[in-house]
């Protein structure tokens, strides 16, 4: 902010028409010139000869030339070059000293910032020296004490090392006390000395611990001062030195104030003061208090209850006191909960100046005005100060809530109706807290109770629902409030309701409709009114069933369709929104209900179609009107026949532009699948041109619509497209099938089955044979193939078939030649074999059954060949036979078990494992002929027993998936079978009877439970792991008919934890894990007394700890290390599931402390239940934060031996990255920093050398954002929550920086090696340094590739990674570091090397014309993996769990970690987050995050990385920066019509400033003075056109002072300018 004096000199020159500022730089340049003229200087000699010349001038008596001069040496001290020797270092601290008592306070002021960079430049005798000054004045000085306060605190806050931290202490401290102890120092003194001193406490109070007795006692002195502004410094002072305090010394201040608190004789006001003390030590120290509550607590409690009716501010502190204490102490407080919970619903209606006894709550609409009259006139006391209690009691049980789940029901039988009945709160700030508290406990319920059934009547969802018609009449008087605040945070409390209860609303739509009628209506309501009452409405109405809003329709949608015109874009988007959730209600069939939706269709449509063809309006709305208006026409097309012709043409003209085109694909998707047959004629021409061409786009979420939307077109409407539209989609088609994105192949696959559908065409057939079928068969060979790729393309060839001109032999051939071994190609992958064998057997049985026998016949013959050199083919053979099995019966073809089971003899394994496979596949064709047999060799083939007994599994599983039963006659024989394996040493066996068993009792549990139950007691353990395996098996995630079965004996098997061998035991915790993820309701009423027994599994037992003598050498065996994995992997689940019967604060100590200080396997779940915990449950990790910071420590320096292979190595960064995101998320748990131990433990971090090289970039990136959903369903984040927080990695280290760029480059695959090393760096930045020239010409190259990739593909703005030039992209790096990191990385000496001033300045300069390619670069990588990473979290979270299984078209289970979906979580989120602040707009970081999450199966997720690869050789760079650049950078003198209409001639230049649009143009006057005029644009409101009457082109630009014209002589340059100007403004936008 500019001093007042320099303000008004400022004006008088401005008026003169010079600008200050050019004024200013011309005097700079005069002085550089000066500073130039003298050669035989050194560098340091002339910055001392200049700084000499400043500080006489400082000495001057202008002090208009005081503030120059100041200013100036402020400047030179910011430079990074600035040195000074020892006697200009005394010159510049005596002066500035001085200038602090300048009489100019501009002048102090500017003195007080020098000390900034002063501190850091100076030696530190002379920063002691200044110190030592600085408390002189402050103790002596009466003047000048608060600017002397001001300096000593800003340079106490600039120490950044500790020796001089120390000298600085040694100095100061003693007379800070001095100060505040001595009896003659006034209560001014001993405040500022107070505020010091807490600022020295605060920043460096473990460095004086030998002192902290000395400084406890004199600051406990004067908690009993008679002045109130001392006492408050003195609480605060005590506090920030309480953090470093050791547990004596902090038992001491406790017991010394608790003491005074005792006496009964104490002042009120010190009794306060003693309060707010005890408040305040526990915010500082928080669980370190703990041991203190049993004194402290009661004697709180006392004084509320027995506190004087006047007293209210000693009730409200000790409030604040307890609050503290619930969220800092929670596992300590827990004696003391009721009776706090008690003490807060008295005190919540704590009113002793007004009564309202009169006061009833009724929903009778008619007494509203009565209502308003009365709350105008209600009672009002400006001294009634009772308001401070009841908000002290609202935000103490917001604590209690927050740090209680396990109270939930408690809470709803006792606080819930105290708190509905407590809306009609007369203050309205009280009244926001307990909106607030109640809003709190809903989103407990809804955490807690997420996933579950409300049946249980002890359920908080099923007594929150009993007190839902409170709440609504409650929440009804406020909505006819006066109070807009009061209106807000009633819809913010609906809101909540609605997403923890959606369908609790159905009996009370009718009384919410006025509220909402009103809020919209009203003249009065705001728009953050408006837009929480949209969207409330928006969630009621999508949320409930359409029946129950049609009575409120005419009354609802008024209001509604009004807010569509409003000006404020938030309010027009949201009602946009509601808009469509209306239409949805209004007519939600076809068929009709006996609902009249036809009086609503045309207002409905005018108040879109009035928003779709406005130009001028937000993208957010643009996006909101083209979907609501795709619902509009697929639901009420049949009534708008007439408008159809106007508002299909303006859908497709947004196709058109670039910015909404995504949405309206969709939105024609949406009308593409109505039911009413929309009449597209008259732009389905034109659409289907449009979605082909876009198929040719870069932009991959754009494509993926695209596919959607041609599908449902050519199902609707195929009959009136044209075979010639058909061929051109065919090529398009073809070159978006490939391994490199699945699921744009599966999309392009089945949209070739759609237009393969019509036999009748066979061009169609014949396009798609020659043109797809090549990509097909290559496709078929990838490794990565499956899921719903995998089943297109089985489609696809089945479809093929069908088609005219095909042959089936033909096709049958290719397949077969596909899984032979190529020179070019290599063999083919196990998974590649198993997808060609699952498209042979869809396309026998498309081709019929003659075929079918035949392919069969051939593929027995090749069995039937015993060489063993053609293992490939009968491999193949075996799999395509068990493929065809499994969809047709083979019973036809004898003995074709007999030479399936011949196989079994093959020396390969490959070959008895699908040998395997086929027979049992072959026997789920035909049960009653092949599993007999199956049976009957298991019995009498021991040596095939294993592979036989995976036959079998086959069957099983296939039949509990269709839901088929088995003949009675073979379930006995099968379940006599089983059993008797379950004792067998070979615990492959055991597993897979376990799953046979699991399987079989989905299908008939009223046999399987009983005999599973009974084997629990067997005698033999392995029995009792594998019943209760197989019950893991059994339970899965949709309901079965075993759940009511299973209920009763749920405990049988879970009690087996009390098992004394370990392998049962583990089976039992692998069960609980099992039901705690899929029916955590059936376990809830065992967990209290089964947590104890988990728990006591996750502890190291010595007696499962044996040492196998290997002879040289000894080795340890850890029995138990399974086993305490699998437990704190089952807490890991109960966590999501059932938080509400978990005592987290039982369990972080001691059984998660020793689990973080255990073997790796354990290691990595507990690092990622303290990430859990520290998000749902920060109080009771904040309660024991100091005894975690010991393991994590030892974990983050662990290193591995100098002889460690290179698997421990990896292991160990794991492991190290592992600890490393538990400690980000302890880091962001509010009030961690009261651990001194964890805040020691974040400066080793920062500050390590080692860490930095590999994982200080995954520690920065976790410290800023972690975005996880409960249960890992993860959706695309709202651009709301994506936060532009600038990512600076370059203040960690040089290594860490390099491996985040290097793993960016690396992930989006550039095709080639880049090396970050030292060395290349360094050349790279002295070579593109040299010159000027040099670097202008490697811009305008790098510019020109830039422009021809944009000319050949122009949509993709970020869908390259990589900058075109590696050594720019390695300059762009270094230039983001420190100019004091990069002389540690080039130069021994000076940081400048050898080069001159003239060329550091010069390179100065240049820097931020290369800063545009740095935001290229960093943006393209950031996206990309942003999408990569949304893909994995998107897989992750569909397969989500510890244990969850899935069958896939394999038949082999496939297992997912929920690591993978946490992990995948915090990487998107934080790329996002990095992109966004790098510059991308929030519609591409969407984009990115959408494509991603579109990914729903494993095999997509894995090919997304070569996806990457294959999407940069379509990639272009950023298409939203200027073409030509040096145009924009470069002035032109342009003509110019100014707003007022003048037209002026200068330069006029376009630069981003302040995150905005600058238009400069400058003129000169007299030659050398310059005025220059800055226009802020904020669009382009014309495109080039030709002048009239000029013969020129010119741009109309919107600015923030009005119109401006630009012309020019040259249209290139016209043309130039305009797409320049509007991609800047699309990147600032």
């Amino acid at each position: 902010m500019e001093p007042e004096a320099n303000e008004g000199r400022d004006e008088n020159i401005a008026q003169d028409g010079v600008d200050v500022t050019l004024w200013r730089d011309d005097i700079a340049d005069l002085g550089s010139s000066a500073l130039y003229s003298t050669p035989s200087y050194s560098i340091t000699e002339m910055a001392n000869l200049a700084m000499t010349g400043i500080l006489e001038k400082m000495t001057g008596k202008d002090k208009d030339f005081r503030y120059m001069a100041t200013s100036d040496l402020l400047n030179e001290l910011n430079k990074d070059s600035f040195k000074a020797d020892s006697d200009l270092e005394i010159k510049l601290t005596s002066i500035i000293i001085q200038q602090l008592d300048d009489v100019a306070g501009d002048v102090s002021g500017l003195a007080v910032k020098c000390l900034v960079p002063l501190v850091k430049k100076v030696s530190e005798p002379r920063v002691v020296e200044m110190t030592n000054k600085l408390c002189e004045k402050l103790l002596k000085d009466k003047d000048h004490r608060d600017i002397a306060s001001i300096a000593l605190k800003t340079i106490i806050a600039e120490i950044s090392t500790q020796s001089l931290a120390q000298s600085i202490l040694l100095s100061i401290l003693p007379q800070l006390v001095k100060g505040i102890t001595d009896p003659g120092m006034n209560h001014e003194i001993k405040c500022e000395c107070l505020d010091n001193l807490c600022d020295v406490l605060h920043k460096f109070g473990n460095l004086m611990a030998t002192d902290h007795e000395l400084l406890l006692s004199a600051l406990l002195s004067q908690l009993s001062y008679n002045q109130a502004s001392v006492r408050k410094k003195t609480v605060s002072c005590i506090a920030s030195l309480a953090s470093s305090l050791s547990d004596d010394l902090l038992a001491k201040a406790t017991t010394e104030v608790v003491q005074k608190l005792r006496n009964k004789g104490t002042k009120s006001e010190m009794t306060r003061t003693n309060i707010q003390m005890i408040g305040a030590l526990s915010r500082a120290v928080g669980y370190r208090f703990g041991p203190h509550l049993a004194d402290t607590v009661p004697v709180l409690i006392n004084y509320c209850t027995s506190a004087s009716e006047n007293d209210e501010e000693l009730r409200e502190y000790s409030l604040q006191a307890l609050e503290s204490f619930l969220l800092r102490c929670p596992r300590d407080i827990s004696p003391y909960c009721d009776e706090i919970l008690h003490l807060n619903l008295e005190y919540l209606s704590y009113d002793p100046n007004f009564t309202d006894n009169m006061e009833e709550d009724t929903d009778d609409e008619t007494h509203e005005e009565e209502e308003d009259d009365g709350s105008a006139t209600e009672y009002t006391d400006d001294e009634d100060v009772s308001w401070k209690v009841r908000r002290a009691a609202a935000k103490c049980l917001s604590a209690l809530i927050v740090s209680r789940p396990e109270m939930l029901s408690k809470l709803y039988g006792e606080a819930c109706p105290k708190l509905i009945d407590r809306f009609k709160e007369r203050e309205e700030n009280v009244k926001m807290d307990i909106f607030n508290t109640f809003t709190e406990l809903l989103q407990q319920t809804g955490n807690v109770t997420k996933g579950q059934n409300d049946l249980n009547e002890q359920s908080p969802r099923w007594l929150l629902k009993q007190e839902v018609p409170k709440i609504i009449r409650s929440i009804n008087r406020q909505l006819r409030e006066k109070s807009i605040k009061t209106k807000v945070g009633a819809f913010s409390v609906l809101k909540e309701l609605v997403v923890v209860l959606p369908d609790c609303l159905a009996d009370h739509i009718g009384s919410l409709i006025p509220g909402i009628e009103k809020a919209l209506n009203d003249k009065s309501s705001t728009s953050n009114l408006k837009i929480e009452a949209l969207i409330f409405t928006r969630l009621v109405l999508a949320s409930h069933y359409p029946s129950v809003f049609h009575p409120y329709i005419k009354a609802l949608s008024s209001p509604v369709l009004s807010a569509v015109g409003e000006r404020y874009y938030k309010v027009t988007a949201e009602a946009l929104r509601v808009c469509g959730e209306l239409v949805r209600v209004v007519r939600p069939n076809i068929e009709g209900i006996g609902f009249d939706f036809k009086p609503y269709v045309h207002p409905i449509y005018n108040a879109i179609m009035s928003r779709l063809t406005n130009q001028d309006q937000d993208q957010e709305v643009k996006e909101c009107a083209i979907s609501c208006m795709g619902l509009v026409v697929s639901k009420f097309g049949d009534n708008l026949d007439v408008e159809l012709p106007v508002c299909l043409p303006v859908l497709v003209d947004r196709m058109g532009n670039e910015i909404t085109r995504l949405t309206a694909v969709k939105a024609f998707a949406v009308i593409a699948v109505s039911p009413l047959k929309i009449d597209l004629s008259c732009v389905l021409e034109q659409v289907i041109a449009e979605l082909t061409a876009f198929l040719r786009k870069a932009n991959r979420p754009l494509r993926q619509a695209t596919l959607g939307t041609l599908n449902s077109l050519i199902v609707a409407y195929g009959d009136k497209i044209g075979s010639a539209a058909y061929e051109v989609i065919i090529v398009e088609l073809a070159t978006l099938i490939s391994d490199s994105d699945l699921h744009m192949t599966a999309l392009a696959l089945e949209l070739c089955c759609t237009l393969m559908a019509d036999r009748s065409s066979p061009v169609v057939g014949l396009a798609v044979r020659s043109k797809v079928l090549r990509q097909a068969l290559t496709l078929i060979r990838s490794s990565l193939l499956q899921g719903q790729a995998l089943l297109a393309l089985q489609n696809f060839f089945a479809s093929l078939v069908y088609s005219a001109n095909t042959s089936f032999d033909a096709l049958l051939d290719s397949l077969l030649l596909s899984a032979k071994p190529s020179p070019q190609l290599g063999g083919v992958a196990k998974q590649a074999l198993y997808s060609i064998a699952q498209c042979v057997a869809v396309l026998c049985l498309a081709a019929g059954d003659q075929q079918c026998s035949s392919t069969v016949e051939m593929l027995t013959e090749i069995l039937k060949d015993d060489s063993t050199t053609n293992s490939a083919k009968q491999h193949l053979a075996l799999l395509c036979l068990g493929e065809i099995g499994r969809r047709k019966d083979l019973g036809s073809h004898d003995h074709i078990e007999n030479i399936v089971i011949e196989s079994f003899q093959s020396p390969f394994e490959e070959i008895k494992s699908a040998a395997s496979y086929a027979l049992g596949n072959i026997a789920v064709g035909n049960l009653l002929k092949y599993l007999p047999f199956i049976l009957d060799q298991i019995d009498n083939q021991q040596k095939k027993q294993y592979l036989l007994l995976h036959s079998l599994k086959e069957v099983i599983v296939r039949q509990s998936v269709d839901k088929a039963e088995f003949p009675d006659s073979s379930v006995e024989k099968i379940l006599n079978l089983l059993f008797n394996y379950c004792e067998s040493e070979e615990e492959g066996v055991r597993n897979v009877v376990a799953e046979c068993l699991g399987k079989i009792a989905l299908i008939e549990p009223t046999k399987l439970v009983p005999a599973l139950k009974v084997r629990t007691t067997s005698p033999a353990a392995f029995t009792r792991a594998t019943v209760v395996i197989a019950v893991k098996y059994s339970i899965v995630e949709r309901p079965e008919r075993i759940d009511e079965i299973l209920y009763p004996e749920i405990a049988s098997f879970l009690m087996l934890i009390k098992d004394h061998d370990r392998h049962v035991r583990r089976a039992a915790v692998l069960v609980l894990s099992t039901f705690a993820h899929n029916k955590p309701n059936l376990i809830k009423g065992l967990l209290p007394e089964l947590l104890p027994l988990l728990y006591d599994q996750t502890v190291i037992k010595k007696e499962l700890i044996r040492t196998v003598d290997l002879g040289p050498f000894k080795h340890t065996v850890d029995d138990g290390l399974e086993l305490r994995k699998a437990a704190f992997e089952c807490v890991d689940t109960l966590l999501d599931s059932c938080l509400d019967q978990v005592n987290p604060s039982s369990f972080i100590v001691p059984y998660l402390r020793s689990g973080l200080d255990d073997h790796y396997d354990v290691k990595m779940p507990c690092h990622l239940i303290l990430s859990k915990l520290a998000d749902k449950c920060p109080s009771a990790v904040l309660a024991v934060l100091d005894s975690l910071v010991d393991p994590l420590q030892k974990t983050i320096n662990f290193k591995p031996k100098q002889d460690a292979v290179k698997q421990e190595v990896d292991r160990n960064e794991d492991m190290i990255r592992s600890a490393l995101r538990a400690i980000a998320s302890l880091h962001r748990i509010s009030g961690g920093d009261c651990s001194l131990k964890f805040k020691n433990l974040m400066n080793e971090i920062l500050k390590s050398q080692a860490l930095g090289d590999n994982n200080c970039v995954v520690f920065a990136l976790c410290n800023r954002i972690f975005v996880a959903r409960s249960q890992y369903q993860y959706r695309p984040l709202p651009n709301s929550s994506i936060h532009l927080v600038r990512i600076k990695i370059a203040e960690f280290c040089f290594p860490a920086h390099v491996a985040f760029m290097e793993e960016l480059h690396r992930t989006v695959g550039t095709g080639r090696s880049v090396s970050f090393k030292t060395q290349q760096y360094q050349s790279t930045n002295t070579e593109v340094s040299r010159s000027h020239d040099d670097r202008s010409s490697v811009s305008r190259s790098h510019d020109d590739r830039s422009s021809a990739k944009q000319d050949e593909q122009p949509d993709d703005k970020f869908s390259s990674g990589e900058p075109e030039d590696p050594k720019l992209a390695i300059e762009e790096v270094i230039n983001e570091f420190p100019l004091q990191r990069r002389s540690s990385m080039f130069s021994r000496g000076s940081w400048w090397g050898r080069k001159s001033l003239t060329s550091i300045l010069r390179q100065h300069r240049l820097k931020k014309k290369e800063d545009i390619r740095l935001h290229t670069a960093s943006v393209h990588a950031a996206l990309s993996v942003t999408r990569l990473a949304a893909a994995i979290a998107s897989v992750a979270a569909a397969k989500n769990g510890i244990e969850s299984v899935e069958v896939g078209d394999d038949g082999n289970p496939i297992i997912i970690g929920n690591i993978v979906a946490s992990a995948a979580a915090l990487v998107t989120a934080v790329c996002a987050e990095a992109a966004e602040s790098l510059g991308a707009h929030t519609t591409h970081v969407s984009s990115a995050i959408n494509s991603g999450l579109a990914i729903q199966t494993t095999g997509d997720m894995i090919t997304l990385t070569p996806g990457a690869a294959a999407l940069k050789a379509r990639a272009i760079p950023d298409a939203y920066f200027p073409k030509n650049r040096n145009l924009l950078e470069v002035k032109a003198e342009l003509s110019v019509v100014t707003p007022s209409g003048s037209r002026r001639y200068g330069w006029a230049s376009v630069y981003s400033k302040h995150s905005q649009l600058i238009l400069s143009i400058q003129k000169k006057h007299l030659g050398f003075l310059a005025t220059r005029k800055e226009y802020k644009i904020l669009r382009v409101m014309e495109g080039y056109k030709e002048a009239q009457g000029h013969g020129n082109f010119s741009i109309c630009l919107r600015s923030n002072n009005g119109d401006i014209k630009l012309l020019f002589k040259d249209e290139n340059q016209t043309l130039v300018w305009t797409s320049s100007i509007s991609n800047l403004l699309q990147m600032h936008s």
